[in-house]
């Protein structure tokens, strides 16, 4: 019988321009007793899923005020930028586990094992230099950053994210806990309903220029073979309100660089291209100091929602 469990943790995750009650990350647990079963935790890989694109949704001519009537481009993120954000997510990480007594090692404990270096990584974007993803719904389009290429696994996220890490039902890393985790960050923000505590950047137009946590995922399998995850039912409180400038260009198509990550939206189509296209401009200061803030936060989160290393 699957264990669930619901953690809520007040965690900082505050940036320029915000205001409001203390935000919390809320995160469920599947499997958590397993953690009992060894004391050693290796970091195969981290991914940080940072929003390049996406559909913009509004009440423009549309009496239910739900419909895509737009798109957004990223402008300012780079491979470098992106690596490094969560190179920074996976040390915060390795530190608080640590801390908290676990004795925790990242891919360098796993890096000579044949059986890792065979599992298939990531075919990277010829654009961006890392590989684009989609999320479930196909409203947004994202970097999947990883702390180097090595670390940049094709398996997916979420629960597939540790099926190359098993053969038979059996772990390829007996002698220790392996945690996959992920963050996904938007920016800018952007909500397909009326939410009356957001502001609207341009009327009839549901997009800010602020950046939110939308959700992060803990994937692991035990020495013994056995997975779980802890992940985000919902992020709470204030979040960056914003990380650059977002212009609206009427009727005029994206740069052709964003062509790649655009076509991967489900379902796009000619009115939604002829709208325009919103491009926030992004501030690297407060980009990433939003970043660091949203996984500092998860990470936190985690390390409150363990139980107590063995």
């Amino acid at each position: 019988m699957q264990l669930r469990i619901l953690f809520w943790v007040a965690c900082g995750l505050v940036a320029g321009g915000v205001s409001g009650a203390e935000p919390g990350v809320h995160l469920v647990a599947e499997q958590a007793e397993a953690w009992q079963t060894t004391k050693r935790v290796v970091i195969p890989g981290v991914f940080l899923k940072l929003a390049v694109a996406g559909r913009v949704y509004g009440t423009t001519g549309d009496e239910e005020g739900r419909r895509p009537i737009g798109t957004y481009v990223v402008d300012g993120l780079s491979r470098e930028q992106a690596e490094r954000l969560a190179r920074q997510a996976e040390t915060d990480l390795l530190a608080r586990l640590k801390e908290a007594g676990w004795q925790v090692e990242d891919y360098t404990a796993l890096a000579t094992r044949p059986e890792i270096r065979e599992i298939l990584r990531a075919k990277p974007d010829r654009q961006w230099g890392l590989a684009l993803d989609r999320e479930a719904r196909g409203h947004h389009v994202y970097l999947m950053a990883a702390p180097q290429a090595e670390q940049a696994y094709a398996s997916g996220l979420g629960a597939i994210a540790v099926a190359p890490f098993l053969h038979g039902g059996r772990s390829l890393v007996p002698d220790a806990l392996l945690l996959l985790p992920s963050y996904e960050v938007f920016a800018p923000q952007t909500w397909t309903e009326v939410e009356p505590e957001r502001t609207e950047a341009v009327s009839g137009f549901w997009i800010a220029p602020g950046l939110d946590l939308a959700s992060v995922q803990f994937a692991f399998v035990t020495p013994q073979g056995k997975t779980g995850m802890f992940y985000t039912q919902r992020v709470s409180g204030p979040l960056a309100a914003k990380v650059g400038t977002l212009t609206l260009h009427p009727q005029t198509p994206p740069p052709k660089a964003y062509t790649a990550a655009l076509n991967r939206l489900t379902r796009l189509n000619r009115t939604v291209s002829e709208q325009g296209h919103f491009r926030l401009q992004v501030d690297p200061a407060a980009y990433e100091a939003a970043v660091v803030q949203a996984y500092t936060a998860a990470n936190r989160a985690l390390v409150e929602a363990l139980p107590k290393a063995p």
